[in-house]
Parts: C-alpha cells; structure tokens; sequence
C-alpha cells in the first residue's frame, strides 16, 4: 500500500460527506494515490488504528475539514468530549501533523469558524495558526481550484506531476508538430510587433478536435528553444520564428523561459457575474487565491502580476502564454466578446511592469458545426470587429503529407524507411485527420521509442 502526500481528517458526524466528496475531486485534480481518505483506502484485515498512524506519519499535507464547532468537538455517550480524550483519532491525527512539522490545513465548510482557544486542548491550540482555506458547497469548483493550487505549491507538483518529470512534456512535444505552418508564419508575422506592448491578444479557432492546447503549447516550446546568449556558438533551433522574437530584449548566459496558463471562459448569462468569473478563474490560474484578494473585479493585470508566485522568476526576456478556452458549448454571442473587450481594454490597461515577461493570451475557440452551425461565424464576426486581437488562421485538417513530413524530419524516433511507410500505411490510411487523432497515434510512437531505448 502506498503512502499518500495528503491525508484528510475529519470526524464522521461532522463532514463524512464533505470528506468523500473532496477525496474524489483531489484525486480528480491530483493524481491517483495522493490522497489518503479512510472510507475508500482501508482495506479488509488492516489494522485501520495501524494504518491511520501509519499514514498520517507518512503525508506531508493534513486537511483537516471542519463544519459544525458543536458536532466537531461533540460528546460521548458519558457526555465527554471527544476532542479531549487522549485516543480520539482526530485528535491524534492533528497532533502528528502539528508535532512533526507537517503542513495541516483547516478546511473550513461553507465558511465555517474554528473554535475559541479556550475550546480547544491547550495541544491543539497551534492549530489556529494554521492558514485555512474555505470550501463553500454552493462554489465548491471555485474554491476547490485555489485550495489545488496551494496543495501543488506545497507538494512540488504541477497538475499531479512532480516537477523534475516535467522534461517528459517537453519530449512529447514532438507529437505537436504536424502542420499549423500556417499559423507559426502568422504568428511569426504578428510577433515583429511585441514591443508594442507588454500584452498581445490573439485569435485561435477550429473544431474542437484540433488540439488548440497543444498549438499554444507548441508556440512556447518553441519560443524556448531559440538561445538569447549572443556569444552562443550554436544556430537557433526553429529558425522560422527569428522574425517574431528579435524584439525580445536579450539577457546573456540564460534560456528563455515560457510559462504555459489555461483556463476555460464557463457559461453566465449575468455580465457582472461573467467577469466574476472570468477573473476569478484567472487569479487562480496565476496562483492566486481569489478569497483573499477581495474584490477581485476592481484589481487588473498589473495587480495580478505583482502578486502572482507562479512568474515571479520571470524577467523581461521570458513570455507568459496563456490559452483562454472557449467552448461552443458556452458562447454567447452578446456577453462573451463584451467580456472579452472589457477584459482586453480595462483589465489589461495600465502600466505592466518593464521588467516583466511579455503577456500572450490567445482565445481559443472550439467549434462543432453539426451542432450550431451559426456559431462559427458569430465569433469570426466579433474578431473582425476587435482593434485588439490578431487572428490567427484556422486550425484545419493535418493531411497525410504532413504525417509524412513529421515522420522523415523525427528520424531519431523512426530511422528505417520501412517502418515509417508501414506507419504511414497502417494508422494513417485516409488523406486526412483531426490533430486530436494525429497526436495519440504519434504519442503512442515516442513512448514505444522511449521503452525500447530507455532503461
């Protein structure tokens, strides 16, 4: 049995279903086996009192949930309280993680308040100056989302990864390349303009099997990948993109850096409401808490890169990309480009720091024609109407030429002729193919390559 980095305490009259529910949404957000939680990880024949110790000993994070100060303190059958008496579990489990160093975070419900010093063991009383977070059912995404956000700064993790595993990324960047030149030349063509300003905003559409994600991905790996340092002796490695990053001030002895962000644009029909959103998703996705920067809506772009934890490494030669997703499925063609144009001319306006990377934020929008044909056109029509956003041409169909051209560029990956053609032969029978498809069978290719040549 594993041990897990989070353990979650919390007493069965208080919060059991608090307690399942945010054991599956971790482990949702998290990863298989980060998170300990009794009910499902216990097992038939364990010494659960063993086990209990045992991982608790073992987590770096204990969330302890908290509800109701009268259930959570409670009393026995003799009228003791539980919380008192030196083998409650919960108060075992707060000790261990007070006692050795461990991270223990309130979770508090619905904005719950821990009780009184007075109330608590005088050895539990540390416990209140632990930072807390609170989960509100009626916004459980919401505040679920900053409390993921702290558990990955603690833990060294970025969405359930560990972050020395993050060049495995990198590598299977490869399985991106397949056409988009059109739209690398175009934003190679937009890019000469960067120092115009601190903050770019581009257009990206297609169906939504085109792997929009994966374009912006690319766009980073690649602005990576070109060298600063003008003593380097060796020749940028995607020399197409030359145009777009020579106004990119140099800084010697140092790779640029480019930090990806996504968020998805969800569904209001309220446009306070939908900037609520929009910039509460964007605080967190920064990595910041929303709660605790109140209100959210009359901060901008500058207050949100000062505080952020998640650039602060970055300077003037780096670039955040960050992906804006928006869905057919929640387009409104009245309240998504006015939060888009508030967001673009309000919120992003002012003075961003000179020393900060450049900001590049793409709307992405996915389309389904079998599903509203209309909608297509509504969003190109209210890009032709934007001063502010470059369009980047459509994400089309990847034909088979391009599978082929990927296939003789990646030799490395495929060095016989014969096993390219029967790739080619065997997964790519049609003239053409959506990325999404093109990218797991490619995927599927590096990591067979990785197993045979990686021990």
């Amino acid at each position: 049995m594993n041990n897990p980095s989070i353990f979650i305490s919390y007493r069965i009259d208080d919060s059991l279903t608090e307690a399942g529910r945010l054991h599956q949404s971790l482990e949702a957000k998290l990863g298989a086996k980060q998170v300990f939680y009794d009910k499902i990880c216990l097992e038939a024949g364990m010494k659960w009192d063993e086990v209990l110790e045992e991982k608790v000993g073992a987590a770096q994070i204990v969330l302890l949930l908290y509800k109701e100060g009268k259930k959570w303190l409670g009393v026995d059958d003799f009228g003791q309280r539980r919380i008192d008496k030196a083998d409650d579990w919960v108060r075992r489990e707060v000790l261990t993680g007070l006692s050795q160093g461990k991270t223990v975070i309130p979770v508090l419900i619905n904005e719950a308040k821990l009780p009184p010093e007075g109330a608590l063991p005088e050895s539990l009383r540390p416990l209140l100056k632990c930072q807390s977070r609170p989960i509100r059912l009626a916004y459980w995404d919401d505040d679920l989302a900053a409390l993921v956000v702290r558990l990955q700064d603690i833990l060294g993790t970025v969405g359930g990864l560990q972050r020395k595993q993050q060049s495995t990324e990198k590598e299977s960047f490869q399985a991106f390349t397949c056409d988009r030149t059109d739209q690398t030349d175009a934003f190679a063509h937009f890019g000469r303009a960067f120092t115009a300003a601190k903050a770019q905003f581009f257009y990206l559409y297609g169906h939504e099997y085109q792997a929009h994600k994966s374009f912006v991905a690319r766009l980073a790996y690649e602005f990576e990948s070109v060298p600063i340092a003008p003593e380097s002796p060796d020749p940028p490695a995607i020399p197409h993109l030359n145009s777009a990053l020579e106004a990119v001030p140099v800084v010697p002895k140092r790779p640029r850096k480019a930090k990806q962000i996504h968020l998805s644009i969800k569904e209001s029909r309220d446009p306070q409401v939908y900037r609520e959103i929009l910039i509460r998703d964007l605080f967190v996705a920064f990595g910041l808490d929303p709660n605790e920067h109140h209100p959210i809506v009359s901060k901008n772009l500058q207050y949100v890169l000062q505080k952020s934890p998640k650039i602060k490494e970055l300077n003037a030669a780096d670039a955040v990309f960050l992906l804006a997703h928006v869905s057919h499925w929640t387009w409104d063609k009245d309240l998504t480009p006015a939060a888009a144009r508030w967001f673009i001319t309000e919120f992003c306006q002012g003075d961003l720091p000179a020393n900060g990377p450049l900001l590049l934020f793409f709307f992405a929008f996915d389309y389904d024609e079998t599903y509203d044909a209309d909608v297509k056109d509504q969003v190109i029509a209210a890009v032709a109407q934007s001063d502010h956003v470059q369009s980047l041409p459509e994400l089309g169909m990847v034909k088979k030429r391009d599978v082929g051209a990927w296939l003789a560029i990646n030799q490395t990956l495929i060095s016989s002729v014969q096993t390219r053609n029967e790739i080619l032969k065997t997964h790519f029978s049609g003239e053409e193919f959506f990325m999404e498809d093109v990218e797991k069978t490619l995927d599927n290719i590096i990591n067979k390559y990785k197993n045979q040549h990686t021990r």
